[in-house]
């Protein structure tokens, strides 16, 4: 190594390998010289072919002609128990000390296309002598990515197979290096994203193998986006042309061998403890919390004065936040976003919650969809962020770890606010973390702002049973009035932004024609804004686009994208490979031409999503055909299928989240299939994906929700019977109550059994949740008041109601829907009196 390259590793490598932000990837230099089992060494890749070849009994000559694939296949076809050969040269006798090391610092991830058992020792020896280094998981090329991964434990993962597990087989001849291309493993695809996103060290080969390969040549497609990062290749020699042409794609070349660059790198970093390591990613988390509860709390909230530290360089157009790009800190942080009521009162709403003698407050940021919640969120508590360090965004992808949310707030002292954009999937989560804020013994206030659609609320909020109302408040953003438009058009104007339906007139005019235009757009400020700076209509100009992609893959790909967008979610990129058998290079150089400025690639997560979740729901319901969307679903089922088991549903990763909500019955039925007469491509889609979930519980919900809908009941109860079986939830026995009170009352032929099943179901529910949920009690009480307005079984009726009124009343008095559930008994009953 000369100085210069001493310089990159000291200023460059060094640093971010002490913060856990370098993926390693370990080529033979690393391994060869390291004593084996069979009193040889672990060889080179020219070692191998003789050894391989003169085993087989071909001389020299031979030798010299082959390459590692021909004489791969030789050793399968002539060698008598290859993988004893294998495994004889390439098991680890024992490590050297500079090995060792490799596996005490904190990588963001390991990758080897070595098969030799030096990571596994080293690993167990480190273990041995301490619990303070990385608990490295070992992942062989086929294993399955797990469902959650934390900094702590971060992946080392063998692409070509392991003498380890030698029945699993290993990736050397032609063959198997073009099928484990073609099948893309998670891993494969995994190590791509890594190449891609940057910060990637290779060391001890060039690589040549030809998935690998692939990803390192095509390295140069990102190199102008912000989330790509520099990369590094060690190698002892390269010729100039190959240290030019690694320089042009992104990679510093550094001439070394592997023993003395990690010898040279670990005079510069020291191991740091788990505690040590991961405190420094969390400053201002309390002590007393768990090290992995704060792995997990680094790896999914995000602060949001780092954050806006972060994009402190980020330079992009301004004008884009009101052409529908996606609510970013970028555009908060420079005030481009008009600072709308809702932000200042939210502003209030957190201040008054930190003076107040309480302890913990839900604020519901609610409106309709683009009617600016998310934006107006982040105004407000970038503001609380900069007087306060315990502000954060949930940025996670998969499920609320409880356990470790609650460890590693409850001892904070103070505000502390977390922020959750399309948060009704969490709400089990947060409901559990305020009741224990509220009853226990804890140092700090925790407020959760909560960015929803009314609707999704309404539809989700009963998750709130341990929360007292006077905890949750609401702000509600519908359409703008003369006060908030006048705020927006004046700040468009001080960005230069003109509209063109607001040429020539006052200001008051123009103020007065934006409420106008936003009422017609029912509150979607995206649409009402777009609409009056052209001279073209929302939909005219978003269909344009949509046609502007070329057919085949691309835009089935944006189709896809489109599909998770509207619900909410971000789409990880492997997935999207996996589903059109296509490279992570492929998909990467498609979405930074062809799909550019129309869908959002976030490097981090490495994810992809639409520009705003209105848009994609709008191309969703007026531009992608209905037969294609199924088949798409379809596929996607499929993909999903196998990225979780019945065991991981409980974390919500992010394949069971996509899944839920794609497949739920109110999003097949309300947007991506409205009207009857598109019942048939659902019916289509759930008869398909039950080969895929049929043994989880809430698939047959959904689908037997869909089918009450319908009104198939006979099958639709089959469904929630069968759901039964399979997983006993609260939401599967309410929804078999409530159908057969409703087969009851619709079906001249249904006997008083099912109405006795039903009511004898809905009690139960009450009896379960009745002291903190009124629904239970609504849901009981207007099936009832139904039938009993058919004439059918009054008497009974009557006297269930009275029960499940009285007992109502003393816990839902006051709630409304439980109100007018009562006035509804009281008008049936006078109404049967005058009759």
């Amino acid at each position: 190594m000369n100085t210069e390259e001493k310089k990159i590793i000291t200023n460059d490598i060094a640093p971010l390998l002490q913060n856990g932000d370098i993926t390693l990837f370990l080529g033979a230099g690393v391994s060869i010289g390291t004593p084996a089992i069979n009193g040889l060494e672990i060889p080179s890749t020219a070692d191998l072919i003789m050894r391989i070849c003169n085993e087989a009994g071909y001389d020299d000559e031979v030798v010299k002609s082959a390459d590692l694939p021909t004489a791969f296949g030789v050793g399968e076809d002539e060698i008598d128990n290859f993988e004893n050969f294998l495994v004889s040269n390439f098991t680890a006798k024992k490590v050297r000390p500079w090995q060792l090391k490799i596996f005490q610092n904190w990588w963001r991830a390991i990758f080897t296309t070595n098969i030799d058992t030096i990571p596994e020792l080293c690993i167990e020896s480190n273990k041995s002598q301490s619990e303070n280094f990385p608990s490295y998981q070992i992942f062989n090329y086929k294993d399955r990515e797990p469902i959650q991964s934390l900094p702590t434990s971060p992946p080392l993962v063998y692409l070509h197979g392991k003498v380890s597990s030698p029945t699993d087989g290993f990736i050397f001849d032609n063959v198997s290096y073009a099928e484990h291309s073609v099948n893309q493993s998670d891993w494969l695809l995994k190590s791509a994203l890594h190449i891609s996103h940057g910060n990637c060290l290779f060391v001890g080969s060039k690589f040549k193998e030809s998935d690998i390969e692939t990803s390192l040549r095509r390295r140069q497609i990102w190199d102008s986006s912000e989330s790509s990062k520099n990369n590094w290749i060690v190698l002892r020699s390269f010729t100039e042309l190959e240290r030019k042409s690694y320089i042009k794609r992104g990679i510093t070349p550094i001439k070394a061998e592997a023993e003395e660059f990690f010898e040279f790198l670990f005079t510069l970093v020291s191991p740091l403890s788990k505690h040590k390591f991961i405190r420094k990613k969390a400053p201002f988390l309390s002590e007393s919390a768990r090290d992995n509860s704060v792995a997990w709390f680094t790896n999914n909230m995000t602060a949001v004065s780092d954050e806006l530290s972060r994009i402190a360089n980020k330079n992009a157009p301004f004008s884009l936040f009101y052409n529908g790009a996606m609510p970013d800190w970028f555009y908060v942080r420079n005030k481009v976003p008009a600072e709308l009521s809702a932000s200042k009162k939210l502003v209030r709403e957190i201040i008054s919650f930190e003076q107040s003698g309480d302890k913990a407050k839900v604020i519901a940021m609610l409106g309709p969809l683009a009617s600016g919640k998310t934006t107006a969120s982040m105004i407000a508590i970038s503001e609380i962020s900069a007087t306060h360090n315990n502000i954060y965004q949930f940025t996670g992808m998969d499920g609320i770890d409880i356990e470790a949310l609650w460890d590693s707030i409850k001892d904070l002292k103070g505000l502390v606010v977390i922020f959750i954009d399309a948060s009704s999937s969490y709400y089990y989560a947060i409901n559990e973390i305020v009741e224990r804020a509220i009853d226990r013994p804890t140092a700090c206030k925790i407020c959760f702002v909560l960015e929803e659609r009314t609707i999704f609320f309404e539809r989700n909020k009963r998750h709130f049973t341990k929360i007292p109302s006077s905890v949750i408040s609401r702000i509600r953003l519908e359409n703008l009035n003369y006060e908030d438009a006048e705020c927006l058009y004046k700040k468009t104007l001080s960005l230069g932004i003109t509209f063109e339906k607001l040429k020539g007139i006052s200001v008051d005019s123009a103020v007065k024609k934006i409420v106008d235009f936003d009422n017609g757009y029912n509150g979607d400020l995206l649409a009402t804004l777009y609409d009056l700076s052209t001279g073209r209509s929302y939909e005219e100009r978003l269909s344009e686009e949509f046609d502007e992609i070329e057919s085949g893959t691309p835009k089935d790909l944006f189709e896809t994208i489109s599909l998770v967008t509207a619900s909410r979610l971000q789409i990880p990129v492997n997935y999207l490979c996996e589903v059109y058998s296509i490279s992570i290079d492929s998909l990467l150089k498609i979405v930074n031409s062809q799909l550019q400025d129309k869908v959002n690639y976030r490097g981090i997560s490495m994810t992809l999503t639409s520009r705003h979740h209105s848009i994609a729901q709008y191309h969703l319901e007026n531009n992608i055909d209905k037969e294609s969307l199924k088949n798409k679903i379809i596929d996607l089922m499929k993909c999903l299928s196998k990225k979780f088991t019945i065991d991981d549903i409980k974390r919500h990763p992010i394949s069971y989240k996509i899944y839920s909500k794609v497949l739920s019955f109110h999003y097949l039925t309300e947007t991506l299939f409205k009207g009857k007469e598109n019942y048939h491509f659902i019916h289509e889609i759930y008869s398909d994906c039950q080969r895929y979930f049929s043994d989880d519980g809430i698939f047959w919900l959904q689908y037997g929700r869909f089918l009450e809908r319908d009104e198939n009941v006979p099958d639709a109860l089959h469904c929630f019977r069968k759901g039964l079986g399979l997983y006993d939830s609260f939401q599967l026995r309410h929804a078999l109550g409530q159908l057969l009170l409703k087969q009851y009352r619709v079906d001249e032929y249904a006997t008083l059994e099912g109405f006795d099943e039903g009511v004898r179901i809905l009690q139960s529910e009450i009896d379960l949740r009745g002291t903190t949920d009124a629904y239970p009690y609504t849901a009981l009480g207007n099936e009832l008041i139904k039938i009993y307005n058919r004439g059918k079984n009054q008497e009974q009726c009557a006297s269930i109601l009275k029960e499940v009124i009285n007992r109502g009343l003393k816990y839902h008095r006051s709630d409304d829907y439980f109100s007018k559930m009562v006035s509804r008994y009281i008008a049936s009953v006078r109404e049967a009196e005058v009759r």
